[in-house]
């Protein structure tokens, strides 16, 4: 029987967690309180690996020190036994975008041997320059980078074997610590990418989309192709953020399509039948956070999922 590969979740809130530190929503003051039925989340981040590989992490959180926790599936060498003194468990990391919910947990991988870190040259270029991460772990463990392709050709990271990892551009929406540039974002393309995930033996394949615009004609040929759509769930109405008094900001201002509405998702979901749907990256203000909420209820009746941390995707 062909090795199933798996994907566990290690963070599926967006940034700031659930609840958020400084935050007092309905959401997060109603987890505190014990007033909502809801699950705390880490931010987002996920670690994948094939039948016999090892883990890769997909971006590196804030959390990442918690997260790491969630790979050990093994008991700690008792003393005097013969092991590493210090061995990650994972073999590399693959960058989405230069986010600072994404990237900050790198800092917190400095005591270990290089780091192999997959990137576009775009996001590449904004860890070296613009916050200077490469440079800072250079003078620690030290960084080997490998550029990630924006032109649809696969691309392998160190570990993990038998998984077939395909960037799709998902926008050009620079970190907001980027100094401005004169080149046209269409002219350098990988701010933020979706991946394509594939088991190489069996087939199967998961596409990971945690910043989600629109379906854009690069999207949908994965989106017809992958078993599981493991899709942005950031915000349920556009004006969220305004409605809980927080900025007057929108999702989609924040390549973010909220989920409700005539125009949302969810609805546009609808052209995908027979697909398993999981939503991840899920804002503190979202209502579907809420387990009892109408919002959550209508996710339930249409067999959409939400993603909690520790849950494991097998494809």
């Amino acid at each position: 029987m062909t090795s199933k590969a798996r994907i566990r979740i290690l963070g599926s809130a967006a940034g700031g967690g659930f609840p958020q530190w400084n935050c007092h929503c309905s959401n997060c003051s109603g987890l505190r309180a014990g007033r909502i039925r809801a699950t705390p989340r880490m931010q987002s981040s996920l670690a994948v690996r094939g039948g016999t590989g090892d883990w890769t992490l997909v971006n590196a959180s804030p959390d990442i020190r918690a997260q790491l926790d969630l790979l050990r599936e093994t008991r700690e060498p008792g003393a005097g036994a013969s092991h590493t003194v210090r061995a990650a468990p994972f073999k590399s990391v693959v960058l989405i975008d230069a986010q600072l919910d994404h990237t900050l947990g790198l800092f917190s991988l400095r005591e270990g041997t290089p780091l192999e870190i997959h990137c576009t040259p775009r996001v590449e270029n904004l860890l070296r320059n613009d916050l200077p991460t490469f440079r800072v772990l250079d003078s620690f463990c030290g960084v080997g980078a490998h550029s990630i392709p924006t032109n649809g050709s696969p691309f392998w990271p160190r570990g993990c074997e038998g998984v077939r990892f395909t960037a799709i551009p998902q926008g050009n929406n620079n970190p907001r610590y980027a100094r401005p540039r004169a080149e046209k974002a269409e002219n350098n393309p990988g701010a933020v990418i979706a991946l394509f995930l594939e088991n190489e033996a069996r087939g199967t394949s998961v596409l990971y989309a945690p910043a989600l615009d629109a379906f854009g004609v690069s999207l949908l040929p994965s989106l017809a192709r992958a078993d599981v759509l493991l899709l942005d769930g950031s915000f349920w109405h556009d004006d969220e953020l305004e409605r809980a008094g927080i900025t007057t900001r929108r999702a989609r201002d924040m390549g973010h399509w909220p989920l409700g509405g005539d125009d949302g998702l969810v609805r546009a979901l609808n052209d995908f039948p027979g697909k398993r749907i999981i939503l991840t990256h899920i804002n503190n203000t979202n209502p579907i956070l809420n387990e009892d909420s109408p919002e959550r209820a209508t996710l339930n009746a249409l067999g959409i999922e939400v993603a909690t941390d520790g849950m494991d995707i097998d494809f």
